[in-house]
């Protein structure tokens, strides 16, 4: 999921946006602020993130699936390493 958004997004903004969604909790409000950005916008990117990754942002077993694949990423870890079979599919 997180590599799918990653491809579609060169420039990067939908992933810090979901970054920092994550560092502020899901908080909306506080995630806009610290992107200096109106919340409106801040809901199109999410939305956005949704539309591509196929994900609804507000169920937690879905976003908790695309954190572990920004987290995984992050790290660098070679998705093809990881223990379970069908974790690839995650990240």
């Amino acid at each position: 999921m997180w590599l799918q958004l990653a491809q579609h997004d060169a420039k990067g903004v939908l992933q810090q946006t979901l970054r920092t969604w994550f560092e502020h909790n899901c908080d909306l409000t506080q995630t806009a602020k610290a992107l200096h950005i109106h919340v409106n916008t801040l809901r199109y990117r999410l939305q956005r993130c949704e539309d591509i990754t196929h994900i609804k942002i507000n169920e937690l077993k879905s976003t908790l699936w695309l954190y572990i694949g920004m987290e995984l990423q992050a790290e660098s870890v070679p998705t093809d390493k990881l223990p379970l079979p069908g974790w690839n599919e995650i990240c």
